[in-house]
């Protein structure tokens, strides 16, 4: 699903299969007590330039802090329905 660059404070969430999600699509990381809410296509390494998250299409957060020993979980929403939830490293709030 993800991964984590601790050197760089990066973290890299893989589309692994499914429909493409539009651009909209709301992206919600929680790194310790701290909530980011982003759109797709902020985020969005697009390869094909449609500004859909394809299988194989990766998104990129820079974290504006260090990352490292805390909590990582990650949400996608689309139109108030939650399409992942998933906990990419565990950690201290």
């Amino acid at each position: 699903i993800g991964t984590i660059d601790k050197t760089q404070n990066m973290i890299y969430i893989d589309h692994n299969g499914g429909e493409s999600l539009e651009g909209k699509t709301e992206i919600i990381l929680t790194i310790g007590s701290n909530i980011y809410q982003n759109k797709t296509s902020d985020l969005l390494i697009d390869i094909n330039n449609d500004n859909k998250w394809n299988f194989g299409e990766t998104l990129k957060f820079s974290s504006i802090e260090p990352i490292t020993g805390k909590y990582i979980g990650v949400t996608v929403r689309d139109s108030n329905a939650i399409l992942l939830s998933a906990v990419l490293q565990q950690g201290l709030s």
